[in-house]
């Protein structure tokens, strides 16, 4: 199957998609898209990111707090440092929501990451099996080589495999009942 220049893409080395193929190794950052499966991973991530999300509230008030009765501590012994360690706290809760953003922003990102190996996983069954239930026995499932759902690879192969082998034993067995008619 040769790729559409749409869907040519540089690898590494600067080759293309069709290139690296005609050369006979994987090419190199085909993806076009990390969302697969949108539906799948934006549910997948926006769970992962509020339970992230309700935990760093929790952690982030407890750093306030923390803060607040340190900073009252001082207060209590300088008086004429209230200023100073108003800002310092200001500071502080300036630092803590910038570290959550990112923390979320990261979070987003690698559960974006992580299922879109689930969902091109799936996706690629779905193809090879939809290819199966059209009557082509001859395929083969390839999987990433970090992808999930690995294990489906060998066993959806050794089913297209034992299909293929019945399918010429049951030609085998229809030309030997043709010769024994004729």
């Amino acid at each position: 199957m040769a790729a559409e220049p749409s869907t040519l893409a540089p690898t590494a080395a600067g080759d293309t998609v069709a290139g690296a193929a005609e050369a006979g190794r994987r090419p190199r950052f085909r993806r076009r898209s990390f969302l697969v499966n949108r539906r799948y991973q934006l549910r997948v991530t926006a769970l992962a990111v509020t339970v992230v999300l309700v935990l760093l509230v929790f952690l982030n008030l407890a750093l306030y707090q923390a803060s607040v009765r340190s900073s009252a501590d001082v207060v209590r012994v300088a008086p004429e440092l209230e200023p100073f360690v108003r800002a310092q706290d200001r500071v502080l809760v300036y630092l803590i929501l910038a570290g959550s953003v990112v923390f979320l922003v990261g979070v987003f990102l690698v559960s974006i990451l992580e299922t879109h190996k689930t969902a091109g996983a799936a996706l690629a069954l779905e193809r090879r099996l939809r290819e199966v239930a059209a009557g082509r026995l001859n395929v083969q499932l390839r999987l990433r080589r970090d992808d999930n759902l690995r294990e489906l690879e060998s066993t959806f192969n050794l089913m297209t495999q034992n299909l293929q082998d019945q399918a010429w034993t049951d030609v085998e067995r229809l030309e030997a009942l043709a010769e024994r008619l004729e």
